[in-house]
């Protein structure tokens, strides 16, 4: 399993309903969008930690996931 990309599209999912949220609010609409983002990227943060053999990824652990996930996609290239 590739947990990486798993754990940085659950980050993802996050940081995209946060911007969502906002979004509606000072728009005065429901934020749908950002419930649906927030309960996938969650969704996909618990199933990391629960079959991960390691458990979740820690914070500090971010940024060499993110370079190892770019350096991964551009060697496709």
């Amino acid at each position: 399993m590739d947990y990486d990309l798993f754990f940085l599209g659950g980050l993802g999912l996050i940081l995209l309903a946060f911007v969502s949220f906002i979004g509606a609010w000072t728009e005065s609409r429901r934020p749908v969008i950002a419930i649906i983002f927030v309960s996938t990227g969650i969704a996909l943060l618990i199933f990391v930690a629960r079959d991960r053999p390691q458990g979740l990824f820690e914070l500090k652990e971010v940024p060499e996931i993110v370079t190892r996930v770019i350096a991964r996609l551009l060697a496709l290239l």
